[in-house]
């Protein structure tokens, strides 16, 4: 069974391996998928040096399509008058009317206030630094190249430490926000789905953007006290 949601390429993990987890996020078909399955197995270390060989092969070959065409949805979300932007720095983007976020601050007036939005913003960015979530194209990070990976000791040093207090932030966040309001505040700050998506009721609608707010106010109030997106003396 493949991801829900998205992750970042483990170190060392075979490309077969995590465009297997990754095809639905990547929107492989079903020959893909296929192909993916049999290069995933082929890259087993009890394998032959032949076979892997062969699966980092087939892997980056369809890497090569899976990008082309999540290049080719950008193009067309162009050509339809759609607003692509970047999402961060590392080379993911969206398509802004359906990221979860901006469709709220899209609205006449916008739904969430600039703070709320700022810590929605910084909320997903703690998701992604824990790796188990992310939203977006993905360009530039799918294939796990080399010149997205870190080579010294202090850097390397210095991304654990983000991600262990990230990890503590979030965890204190979503310990504020609570089990009942916790689902929707993943689901729109953290993985970047609309409001529609989850509820087509007006009144289910109106109740957990009403969630999501006060989710966010207990985010922030929580990132407060635990120091924003700083890590103290490093």
């Amino acid at each position: 069974m493949t991801a829900k949601t998205y992750r970042n390429k483990k170190l060392g993990e075979p490309l077969a391996q995590y465009l297997y987890d990754m095809a639905d996020l990547f929107g492989a078909d079903r020959d893909q998928r296929r192909l993916l399955a049999e290069a995933a197995a082929m890259s087993y270390p009890e394998r032959s040096d032949k076979d892997r060989a062969s699966a980092r092969m087939m892997a980056h070959r369809i890497s090569q399509q899976l990008e082309a065409g999540i290049r080719t949805v950008i193009a067309e979300a162009q050509a339809r008058g759609e607003a692509v932007v970047p999402f961060n720095d590392a080379g993911a983007v969206i398509v802004k009317g359906r990221d979860g976020l901006h469709s709220l601050m899209s609205t006449n007036p916008p739904t969430l206030s600039e703070p709320l939005f700022n810590t929605a913003v910084a909320y997903r960015a703690l998701v992604e630094a824990c790796g188990y979530a992310d939203v977006g194209s993905q360009l530039g990070r799918m294939t796990g190249q080399p010149g997205s990976m870190r080579t010294s000791t202090g850097s390397l040093h210095r991304a654990r430490l983000n991600s262990v207090y990230a990890g503590y932030q979030l965890a204190e966040a979503e310990r504020a926000v609570g089990p009942e309001l916790l689902p929707v505040l993943r689901a729109v700050a953290g993985e970047g789905r609309t409001i529609y998506s989850i509820a087509r009721s007006g009144h289910r609608r109106k109740r957990l953007v009403e969630d999501l707010v006060q989710a966010l106010e207990k985010v922030r109030a929580s990132l407060a006290a635990t120091g924003g997106l700083r890590i103290t003396g490093s």
